[in-house]
């Protein structure tokens, strides 16, 4: 009735091998080595020397899995003869000789320049994520501080209470409106508080780390001063300190989006990556806009200050935000760069660009379903709404529809490309996102 009680395996020893851990001591750990074979002309396998070793982070533990932090390098097998005696080696150049003219070179790329692997397109799509997350984040608690050491008058307060509750939105605070303020340092400053900046960056670290081979040298090294401009828990924090680090921190978000728009190939890599971000920032800003969209203009400022469009909004009305027309910037505006509709059309755009099964087949599910959540926010009716004093819970539904839409179409983007990979759920507070 239950054969999986009376099921038994013996636990097999690791092998050991030297390993010099952050104390500068040399301990054994275990070791897991992965070989590699090679077809050969006679229609068998020949063991390639080397191989790929993965070591533990911890002298007992049973799991050996980058993911649990352990290291990975590869194995080079020294050689006792010289490596052309060797006989799957091959000389890499033939000279030519005076009786055989040099062939012309081949122009053809050992591999098509679009192609990626499964799991660098995975981690690039997360890294586009997670660069975008922080980003928000850091707009979001850099509006709660210019407003929270400020001495304010009643707008100002209120202004305080949308930037508390868009946290609490996003479930980066455990907070309602009738509590006292919540003490924010845990985002700035606690690794293991989800969706703070320390959690983010490391995030965008490890997916980074994954796909090092995507990335140029300048962006890896942009990626590498996230750290050294993060606030600093080595005092007390100071306010002004702590807005001059989201300064810069914004910077270096900034920084890392033009250098993948000007430097990346436009292969399936880039793309992935630039699904992540649009998709994240479409969904961020829709949950903005549900929880912080209002009739008083003391809601919508800091909601264009987040969004990035408080100039463009004073350029185009020269007035105080109304939520009318703060929603057709913000929402449905095709020219501007932080509206949801600029980054679904973007979506969609990447999306269809992407490998199908069959030119001529139908199109794909998520496909399908990001052409569904663009056409949704296109036709949502601002201006009826607002006539009809229904905008406020029109926009509500609207929002959670289309986050959940969102959530769908990044599962659908996992199963048919990125089918080794767990289901990640959308919110930073979850164990599965990578």
């Amino acid at each position: 009735a239950r054969p999986q009680d009376w099921i038994a395996q013996e636990r097999l020893n690791f092998s050991t091998t030297p390993s010099l851990t952050s104390a500068g001591t040399v301990e054994p750990r275990p070791l897991v080595w992965r070989t590699l074979l090679s077809a050969t002309q006679r229609g068998d396998y020949e063991t390639l020397p080397g191989g790929l070793t993965r070591v533990s982070a911890a002298p007992d533990r049973w799991v050996i899995t980058m993911r649990s932090g352990s290291i990975s390098k590869d194995t080079w097998i020294a050689s006792s003869a010289p490596v052309l005696d060797h006989p799957l080696s091959r000389p890499a150049i033939s000279l030519p000789t005076a009786a055989q003219p040099a062939a012309a070179a081949s122009l053809r790329p050992a591999r098509p320049p679009s192609g990626v692997p499964s799991r660098a397109a995975d981690h690039l799509f997360w890294l586009g994520r997670y660069t975008e997350r922080l980003e928000q984040t850091v707009r979001l608690l850099r509006a709660h501080l210019r407003r929270s050491t400020s001495e304010g008058g009643l707008a100002t307060g209120e202004e305080i209470h949308t930037c508390l509750a868009l946290m609490a939105g996003l479930n980066l605070l455990d907070w309602t409106p009738d509590q006292p303020d919540p003490d924010i340092t845990p985002l700035l400053l606690d690794t293991q508080h989800p969706g703070s900046i320390p959690d983010l960056i490391e995030r965008v670290q490890f997916n980074a780390a994954a796909a090092r081979d995507r990335l140029s040298d300048d962006t890896w090294r942009l990626l590498n001063r996230l750290d050294a401009d993060a606030p600093s828990h080595r005092r007390p924090p100071q306010a002004a300190e702590m807005l001059q680090s989201l300064d810069a921190l914004i910077l270096d978000t900034a920084a890392f989006g033009g250098m993948h728009l000007d430097n990346v190939t436009r292969g399936h890599g880039w793309r992935f990556l630039e699904i992540g971000r649009r998709l994240e920032r479409a969904a961020t800003n829709l949950e903005i806009l549900r929880f912080g969209a209002g009739a008083s203009p003391a809601r919508l400022v800091p909601l264009l200050e987040i969004c990035d469009s408080t100039m463009t909004y004073r350029r185009l009305h020269f007035a105080a935000p109304t939520l009318p027309l703060t929603l057709d910037l913000l929402l449905q505006d095709e020219s501007n760069p932080r509206s949801v509709f600029f980054q679904l059309d973007a979506l969609l755009q990447q999306t269809s660009a992407l490998p199908a099964e069959s030119a001529e087949g139908p199109p794909s599910s998520e496909l399908k379903k990001a052409a569904a959540i663009r056409e949704a926010v296109q036709q949502f009716p601002i201006s009826t709404l607002s006539a009809e004093a229904r905008l406020e819970p029109a926009l509500t539904q609207l929002c959670v529809a289309q986050v959940a839409e969102l959530e769908t179409f990044s599962d659908l983007l996992t199963e048919r490309y990125f089918s080794h990979a767990n289901r990640h759920k959308y919110r930073p507070n979850s164990p599965s996102s990578p």
